[in-house]
This record gives C-alpha cells, structure tokens and sequence, in this order.
C-alpha cells in the first residue's frame, strides 16, 4: 500500500493532485485545513492537506536479476550467522525477527482490510462540504451567531449558490443585509408616556436617564420620571438625583391605584419615562404584577430592556414570556461588557421586532445610540 501526503490551496486542487498521482481508485485517509491554531478565519487563507492511499502492485523486476537478488538474501542471512560470536545473535533469533515481520504483514492487511470501506475519490465532494459546513459554523458561533441563524443561512444559500471558503464571508454579509437590515430611521417618542421593562440588572434606571438627558439637552424636551421601583432605595436615589440636574419631576408611585395620580401630576411633560422594578420572567407571580401595572397605565410604548451578557437561549425565554404584549421595541444594553455582540443580529433574526437603541457604557448622557444595521453588521464581521 502507498500512503502520500498531498497540500493543495484547495480541496479541488488537492483532489486532482491526488487523482493524477494515485488514480481514480485512491482511498481518502482523511482532509483538513492546516495553518494554524485557528484552522478557520474570514480574513485567512489555509492550506488542504489530504492523507491518500493506493493499494498498487509492486513492478515486476527484471528476470535477469533474479538470481543475484538470491545471491544477495542468501549472503546476508550468511553474515549475520557469522556474527553470532560478535553480537549473539543466533538462527533461532533470525526466525524470530521473521516471525515479527510476519506479525506486521498481518496487521498492515488488517489495517488494508479496514480501510476498504473507507469513502473513495468519488465520494470526497461530499466529504469535503461537510468539512466546510462545520468549519463555518464553528466559526460563526465563536462570533456570537446563533445556531439557528446559522443553520437558516447555510440552508438558504446552498439552495442558490456553492458556499466556499473564499466566498462565504459575502455570502453570509448578504445573507445578513437581506434577512435583517431596514432603512434607518432617527428615533424620536411616538406617545408621550413611555414604559421600561425587564430583568433585574440589565440597566433600566441608567437607560432612562440617557434618554431622558438626550430629550432635554437636545432636543428640549419637557420630561417626567415615574418609577414604579420602590424595591430598591438606590433606584429611586438614582433617578432623583437625574431628575435635580436636569431641572425634571419625578413621581414615585406604590401600586397600581396611584398610578393614575402619578400620571396626572406629569401632564405638563412631554415625555413621561417610567422605570419599574427588575422582575424574573419565571416568576409567575412577578409576571403578573408587570400585567397590572401595564393594564394600568393608558396609551403608552413599551420598551423591553435586555442585557447583552444574555445568551440566546435565555434571551428568547426572556422575549417569550413577554409575548402577550402586542408590541414592544427591544433596547440592547451592555454591548461594552461581551465579546460576542452578534447577540444583536441574533435577536433581530430571530424576532423581527425593532431595537431602538444599544448601549455600551455608564456615561450618561453618552454611551447609547440607535441602531443601523447595516453599519453594526459590518462591525461585527470585521471583528
């Protein structure tokens, strides 16, 4: 059996170098890429390595020299009797060593045996896709990309164009901008009262006071705080001393019957933000207290604010449970604090509902933005 080693710049380049050298009935021991540690990079070219195999005939020798090759064997089993005084080595040793030369030839049939099932050249097509689809996807979840939108966009483009490794990085930007990307828009309030939603912890209260900040130095804007918080001390301290600085009311309401009040006491404001408590979307009973006091509250925008920390699988149990509100934008916070920003592109994927703004930073009134698609898929695939 011949075993080589091929490299080619592809897996079609180094397929053909195997088949011109080793024929059609050549058996694949294995492929990969090889450069370095990270095997698979947008910006990278690889090398394909392919371990080939044939099981050739050994040529035929001249006839003529038949005879002096027996005369060689025969004269080297000779001098290694005549050596026995010198180094020990005995006949009933010689048969041993040709007893373990034996054992090998056994076992390199064995290794022939099982080889023989293994994919040939016809089939190494397949083979090499299926390497391809596994070095995308290991690539892509290592940016963040979820699972599902990867599986979408492998489906989706392989239905029209052959994914390779020096086009699937416009491919998948493409995919992206088609499947995601809507013409920006500023964002402004469209209804004067306006509700913050969400999990403890994902920054709420520090959201509000950019926004808030944003309505009143920019764009000069009357607003009102209204936090339905009362279980943290440190909320309601928070928002009083944004409210001190930017010359703004703040109401504190207690439950659902003072709310109306609350509300009445803002009338004069332009935009009314309301922050409330962090409650954990299993908690039955912290759900329903967020219906009451959502059922209490008249014509208003929802905003449903999210960490970025989150991943996708808790993300969408956090969005799920919120279903039963119609519709509500989403706010992804804390972009500053994760590596993997592409949770971003995985919630529009998956949900199709507006983000209006990210965050990435505690400087108020700083560190939050609206979102463009388009430029933030571009940053995330340079990264």
């Amino acid at each position: 059996m011949m075993i080589k080693r091929f490299l080619g710049k592809s897996v079609t380049e180094a397929m053909n170098m195997v088949k011109n050298e080793l024929g059609e009935n050549a058996v694949i021991l294995h492929t990969k890429r090889i450069k370095s540690n990270n095997i698979f990079k947008f910006w990278e070219k690889e090398q394909v390595e392919i371990l080939a195999a044939h099981e050739g005939k050994q040529q035929e020798r001249p006839k003529q020299k038949s005879d002096h090759h027996k005369a060689v064997k025969q004269d080297f089993k000779s001098r290694i009797f005549e050596a026995d005084d010198q180094v020990g080595v005995t006949k009933k040793d010689y048969n041993s060593i040709e007893n373990e030369v034996s054992n090998i030839k056994d076992m390199v049939a064995e290794i022939k045996k099982t080889l023989s099932g293994s994919p040939a050249i016809g089939e190494s097509g397949q083979i090499a896709a299926k390497t391809l689809k596994d070095e995308i996807t290991a690539s892509l979840r290592k940016k963040g990309f979820s699972q599902e939108l990867i599986d979408k966009f492998i489906k989706s483009v392989s239905e029209k164009n052959e994914i390779t490794v020096d086009n699937f990085k416009q491919l998948f930007r493409e995919y992206l901008q088609s499947e995601l990307s809507s013409e920006y828009e500023a964002f402004e309030f469209k209804n004067k009262i306006n509700v913050f939603i969400g999990p403890t912890g994902v920054g709420k209260t520090t959201t509000l006071a950019k926004l808030a900040s944003n309505c009143v130095l920019n764009e000069s804007k009357k607003v009102g705080f209204l936090t339905l918080d009362t279980y943290r001390i440190a909320a309601v301290e928070q928002l009083k001393i944004y409210s001190e600085i930017l010359n703004m009311p703040l109401e504190v309401a207690y439950n659902t019957s003072s709310i109306k009040e609350s509300l009445e006491n803002l009338s004069d404001s332009d935009i009314i933000l309301v922050d409330t408590a962090g409650r954990s979307h299993r908690n039955k009973m912290h759900m329903k207290e967020i219906r009451r006091f959502l059922d209490s509250i008249p014509e208003k925008d929802i905003f449903l604010v999210i960490s970025a920390n989150y991943n996708i699988e808790d993300i969408s149990d956090i969005v799920d449970e919120y279903n039963f509100i119609d519709d509500f934008n989403i706010i992804i916070t804390k972009l500053d604090e994760t590596s993997k920003q592409a949770v971003v592109m995985n919630v529009l994927h998956k949900y199709k509902r507006k983000i209006s703004h990210i965050t990435f930073g505690q400087n108020v009134p700083d560190d939050i933005s609206g979102l463009v698609v388009s430029d933030f898929i571009e940053k995330v695939l340079k990264e």
